[in-house]
């Protein structure tokens, strides 16, 4: 039966519960997770994990935190070498591993504050980089906003449906030849 890990320091007990929902969510999904199997996983009681997580949604939250935490530190590092195009397309690639997860957030968004929250704030994160990338190849200020909002709109829908890799690059494309006519002459 699993302890309370006493033994451990609390914010090392805290990581291994976020480590052990971080890869039940992502083999199995939101709904298919349990908090009884994610302390079991972790080697600590259920009564351990709402020590520190007030419910599921917030331990979501958390690992859905860290993994943002990582995509932008690499999209912001990405985003100063590589096209548009070529960060579109790495963008589709790197949330491929978690599309369960991407529907899931935007299921649990509209009844949970704290994962509406990290949504909310990975859209800002995203739109703040891309913005700046816009802003340096010529877009217009007051066209920047509409033109995230296009490219955030088609990345999501890339996402929710099963399209080949062949098709994604078509389409991000297309887009960029598209929203090219709106950059400042």
């Amino acid at each position: 039966m699993p302890k309370n890990r006493q033994d451990l320091d609390n914010s090392l007990k805290k990581q291994m519960i976020k480590d052990s929902a971080r890869n039940i969510f992502l083999a199995d999904g939101y709904e298919k997770t349990s908090i009884t199997r994610i302390s079991k996983q972790a080697g600590v009681t259920a009564n351990t994990i709402y020590w520190y997580f007030s419910g599921k949604d917030e331990l979501f939250a958390a690992v859905l935190e860290e993994l943002i935490s990582v995509f932008v530190s690499a999209l912001s590092q990405r985003s100063e070498t590589y096209s548009l195009e070529e960060n579109l397309l790495w963008m589709l690639e790197s949330f491929q591993f978690a599309k369960p997860l991407i529907i899931t957030v935007h299921e649990r968004s509209a009844i949970s504050d704290a994962v509406a929250t990290v949504h909310n704030n990975f859209h800002n994160s995203v739109e703040s980089l891309l913005g700046k990338v816009l802003n340096e190849s010529g877009f217009e200020a007051a066209r920047i906003k509409p033109v995230i909002r296009i490219a955030s709109f088609v990345v999501e829908g890339l996402l929710m449906h099963e399209v080949s890799i062949k098709e994604k690059q078509e389409i991000v494309k297309q887009l960029l030849a598209i929203l090219s006519p709106l950059r400042d002459k």
